[in-house]
């Protein structure tokens, strides 16, 4: 339904809305108000308040978290090898005689497994089996007779070698190459605070050699026992069985985590950085390696299937410089915490207490309609303008008779007699 305007035409929505609605109330401008509300409960729950945001952002988060800094996460090379031990074993193992199976007394170079960069296959069993072909290739039904095996050994003395671990971090973003460490430790997941040295653990790690750390102390972080026994699935060939193995016989996997960190101190960033080896086991129920050496190609070859550890390295952590734009990002945050408070106090004044309506008229205020006031303003002005105006004409007229009867101030004297005095 549309109104008729004051010339009597129909108005359409738009000029309708105008019609009903003040622009000085639709277009009202918003502007804080401070107010001092005398409650002492209000007080005392926004300075608690206050008091909570503080510790969090300046405390906890600034200074305890070190929020001033910009971190990145490192990437860069990890190189794993084994190492001979510095004195060859006396006497072998004690599992070589008593699981009944013979053991291989293999050098470090023959342990070695070929791996990809940033891994290492340890070998810890083998399997030996020497095939003879007499028949050609491109016969389809061609199979390799076995001329020996499968002998099974295990790989005796791997737990005296050592474990060399390489490595060099690198931040992308930050630029933090690598340099000095401040120092290196070896930690278990269930408890990082039990921290394992080894024989060059350092500090100061200056002479930039790997590390080596003996196979008995890895495993023992890493919890893993190369006697404990499961039920595992071993693929042997042609007679794929489950058999109840340690796992010297099958293998596993360990992932080698490098932790980086240079946050320890208050002006983080500037120290050096230090690392922590923490391995975890994967629990992978077999993992092997097969390869085969040609005796006199192509009919006769030896296939070695070599289980063992495989230890695969990853770079964990994060390293850190002091970064301004940082510190007032984390600034910024705290105004918006503060601001959120007073947020929450505000509605617990005007919507929840019980004297929340003198609340309300206190906080919010209409002020009066500017539009109408200066309307006002000028019509007053107007008015007073005609007024002085009217004012001035009455006097003007008023003075005009003067110049011909006497009075005061106009040269001709009052006669008391009644007749005017005629002047030369």
């Amino acid at each position: 339904m549309t109104e008729d305007g004051e010339d009597g035409q129909k108005l359409n929505r738009w000029q309708q809305f105008w019609k009903n609605h003040d622009p000085d109330v639709v277009f009202a401008y918003s502007t804080m108000k401070l107010v001092n509300i005398h409650d002492r409960f209000l007080g005392i729950f926004h300075y608690i308040a206050m008091f909570l945001i503080f510790c969090y952002v300046v405390l906890f988060a600034t200074l305890y978290e070190r929020g001033y800094l910009k971190l990145d996460a490192p990437v860069g090379t990890i190189r794993l090898a084994v190492k001979d031990p510095a004195s060859a074993p006396s006497s072998a193992s004690s599992y070589c005689t008593s699981s009944g199976i013979p053991c291989l007394y293999w050098q470090a170079n023959e342990v070695s497994g070929v791996d990809s960069s940033g891994s290492v296959f340890i070998t810890t069993g083998v399997t030996i089996t020497k095939f003879n072909r007499s028949c050609s290739d491109e016969n389809p039904v061609c199979r390799d007779d076995i001329v020996s095996g499968p002998t099974e050994y295990l790989v005796a003395n791997v737990e005296d070698m050592a474990l060399s671990i390489d490595h060099a971090p690198y931040t992308p973003v930050l630029g933090i190459k690598f340099g000095e460490f401040a120092s290196g430790y070896l930690q278990t997941l269930e408890d990082p605070n039990v921290a394992t040295s080894w024989a060059n653990s350092g500090p100061p790690f200056e002479s930039m050699a790997a590390d080596q750390i003996t196979i008995s102390t890895f495993l023992t972080a890493a919890h893993y026992d190369l006697n404990a026994v499961a039920n595992a699935y071993l693929d042997t060939g042609d007679d794929p069985t489950f058999r109840l193995l340690n796992f010297r016989r099958f293998g596993g996997v360990i992932v080698l985590m490098i932790n980086y960190e240079n946050t320890q101190g208050f002006v983080s960033g500037l120290e050096l950085i230090s690392f922590q080896y923490r391995p975890m086991t994967i629990p992978i129920f077999e993992d092997f390696q097969r390869e085969v050496i040609w005796t006199g190609f192509p009919d006769s070859r030896t296939e070695i299937v070599r289980r063992g550890i495989r230890v695969v390295g990853v770079m964990t952590g994060q390293l850190g410089l002091f970064d301004f734009q940082t510190l007032l990002v984390q600034l910024a945050t705290s105004l918006a915490l503060i601001t959120t408070s007073k947020l929450i106090v505000d509605s617990l004044a005007i919507y929840v207490l019980p004297r929340k309506k003198l609340y309300y008229e206190a906080k919010y205020q209409d002020t009066e309609d500017f539009s109408n006031m200066m309307a006002r303003l000028k019509a007053e002005k107007k008015a007073l303008k005609t007024s002085l105006e009217t004012s001035t004409a009455i006097d003007l007229s008023a003075e005009q008779p003067g110049e011909q009867t006497g009075g005061p101030g106009r040269g001709i004297p009052d006669d008391p007699t009644g007749r005017r005095t005629q002047l030369p």
